[in-house]
């Protein structure tokens, strides 16, 4: 009985790892790329239009738990403030 158990989960994980690699070799999109060096990665860092859009290096600061605030003041902050401090 363990032996059949065993047989028949060592297959079903077999294949499951089979059938995976197909479906990760896909690319979503042709458009999209993988940087293979270094040149094109430093390039994707250092362009704004990419990263850091509309993120201010405040909100690390206002997300974590250095500081609190009264439930008024709380009240007060706008909806996206208010969400960055949740």
């Amino acid at each position: 009985m363990y032996n059949k158990l065993f047989n028949t989960t060592l297959f079903v994980v077999i294949i499951i790892f089979v059938s995976c690699s197909k479906f990760l070799d896909k690319k979503v999109n042709s458009g999209i790329s993988t940087p293979d060096n270094l040149v094109t990665l430093q390039a994707l860092l250092d362009n704004p239009d990419i990263f850091n859009t509309g993120v201010s290096p405040a909100f690390d600061e206002a997300s974590a738990d250095d500081y609190f605030i009264q439930n008024q003041d709380f009240t007060s902050l706008t909806e996206r403030l208010s969400g960055i401090y949740i």
